[in-house]
Parts: structure tokens; sequence; C-alpha cells
């Protein structure tokens, strides 16, 4: 047991456009995944991430899969499987954000995350908040 709590040392914060021009349909090892963050030297607590559709052309609705990857073996990261909705641009309605808060996901050092989009062309832009440990 650590003499002192760790607390978060450097707020981080990782923003990706995922937008792959071939879809990745399943949920074992991703073939077109977008690095989103890699955890710092004493690693990295991640409090939430947020997806927003984005783009100027209509989107149908999307599934966002996030992952934990350890240099090796990529996972599924918890409620790491994220639908997206259908959107078409307007002027005067703003893109909903899908928001997932996590109280306990913590990338040990050399961990990463990725994301991957299950339908081609359909643009998100993905974004990461938490700190360094």
């Amino acid at each position: 047991m650590a003499a002192a709590p760790a607390y978060a040392a450097t707020p981080l914060a990782g923003a990706v456009l995922v937008s792959n021009t071939t879809a990745d349909t399943a949920f074992g090892i991703p073939a077109h995944a977008v690095l989103l963050l890699t955890a710092g030297a004493s690693g990295t607590k991640v409090t939430e991430i947020d997806l927003t559709p984005g783009g100027t052309i209509a989107t149908g609705g999307v599934v966002v899969n996030i992952y934990l990857y350890n240099g090796t073996t990529y996972y599924l990261a918890p409620n790491g499987s994220v639908l997206v909705p259908a959107v078409t641009p307007a002027a005067q309605v703003p893109a909903p954000t899908i928001q997932n808060s996590y109280d306990n996901l913590v990338l040990p050092s050399g961990w990463s995350l990725y994301v991957t989009e299950t339908v081609a062309t359909q643009p998100v832009f993905v974004t990461v908040f938490g700190a360094s440990l």
C-alpha cells in the first residue's frame, strides 16, 4: 500500500476525428483503429470520453468502439461500444454529444486508447479527458 495517495499531476485531453474509409465491424482485433490517447509514464486516469457526429454530410447511425491496447492486445473498453445517432447537419441544430463518464478507468504506463467506427466515412469527433498520475 502506498504511503501517500496518488493525485492527478497533469490534466490530459486528446481528440480525433474518426472517419475511416473502411469500417471495422468486428469486436476482435481492429484493422483501422485510430489512436486517441497514450498513458503517461505513471499511468493515466480517464474520466470522460465524448462522441459527437461531425462533418458536413448527413450521417446515419454509427457505432464507435473504444479499445484499450497494451502494446500487444486490444480489449474493448468498459462501455466501449457506443451508438452515435443519425444526424442531418443544420446551422440551427447542434450535434448531440454522447458522454461516457468513468470513475475507475486507469491506464497503466504503456497502454493506449484507440477508437474505430462500424460505418465507413461517417465522421465522429472523439474527445477524451483525464489526467496523468
